[in-house]
Order: structure tokens, then sequence, then C-alpha cells
């Protein structure tokens, strides 16, 4: 049962995504990729080969701002689109990964041995 439960919380995985506006020749079109919006959860890879990741908080045709909360609240960085080689952005929503992470914990909760539902109090022993 724990292995379920590992298996639907789990981590959500990054799909590249097409930053509207720009176009990139060294990466092919991709027809089902993610179209960058704001609000989503990115992995903004630099040319330099720095990775930055956070919220997409806003974009325009030269610069793409992402934030995060750090040491000092919420942290904005703003990305030259020109710096940036490509962006990644979360495939599942954290809205959808949310409603898996509980659904999975009520499984574990009220599934995990033999007991029914209605005997849980006296299978814990209370």
């Amino acid at each position: 049962m724990a292995g379920l439960v590992a298996f639907l919380t789990g981590c959500s995985g990054y799909k590249t995504a097409v930053v509207p506006g720009t176009g990139n020749p060294s990466q092919p079109l991709d027809p089902t990729a993610p179209v960058l919006a704001e609000g989503m959860v990115a992995k903004v890879h630099l040319l330099s080969g720095e990775t930055l990741q956070g919220e997409v908080v806003s974009f325009d045709s030269e610069y793409l701002s992402i934030g995060r909360v750090g040491n000092y609240g919420f942290e904005e960085t703003k990305i030259l689109l020109s710096d940036i080689d490509r962006v990644e952005v979360e495939s599942m929503p954290k809205e959808a990964s949310l409603s898996l992470g509980v659904a999975g914990t009520l499984m574990f909760v009220f599934g995990g041995d033999s007991c029914l539902v209605g005997d849980r109090l006296r299978c814990w022993g209370l």
C-alpha cells in the first residue's frame, strides 16, 4: 500500500515549453509542447549553464520574470529571453499533484490494513 501511495503522490515531471514570441532554431518545434503562461512552475536553463526555478510571474518580448520564496520573502528574477537556452514547465499542475497526494494519503490511512473503516478506532486501540 505504501508503494501505491508513493506512486500516486510522486513528483511531477517537467516538459520543455514553448515561449510565445520567441524562436529558437536549435530546438525543433513540438506540437504537443506546453505553452508558457503566467503562474506555471518552471525551470529556466540559461546559455551559461545556470538553472533557475520558480513560478512564472510575467514575460514579454524581452524578459521572463520568475519568482520564488527566498530568505527575504518573495524574490523575483528578471531574465533576458536572449540568455535562455530552454524553459521547462511542470507537466502536472500543483492542484492535480495536491489532489493525488490527498487521495493517496487517505488510501493509506483508511486502506492500510485489514480493518474495516467502521472498526478503525477499535483497530487503532482507541
